[in-house]
């Protein structure tokens, strides 16, 4: 009896250690996106300032048809790619753990499908 009473409470115990881990890892991934999305923003303004205008597309491609890249994406925030008009806005085509960043050349604005999903 002793011996089950111990495994349940093994068991409870590993349970709250993975539902830990997994916010901390959703947190992480929400954090490296929205700095990718900064990042994204300074190519806009580098693309639209002196490079043309710039590309929609995936992680890895080309900004705006020269070396930049867009940055990679933490892959807890799914298969999402870049989007934007080529001179004035750019944002991903699906969320981040149910946030999304939207960027011009002035600032980012940040939208969540529930409160407190961008922590």
């Amino acid at each position: 009896m002793e011996i089950l009473v111990i495994v349940v409470i093994i068991a409870i115990l590993v349970t709250i250690s993975v539902v830990l881990l997994m916010g901390a890892q959703n947190k992480a991934a929400v954090n490296a996106y929205k700095t990718s999305m900064k990042s994204v923003q300074a190519g806009l303004e580098l693309c639209t300032g002196s490079l043309g205008s710039m590309m929609s597309g995936k992680p890895g491609d080309s900004l705006c048809g020269g070396t930049e890249r867009y940055p990679k994406l933490p892959v807890k925030c799914g298969n999402i790619s870049f989007i934007t008009d080529g001179s004035s806005f750019v944002t991903t085509d699906g969320s981040c753990s149910g946030c999304r960043v939207e960027c011009t050349v002035e600032a980012c604005e940040i939208f969540e499908d529930h409160a407190g999903d961008c922590f």
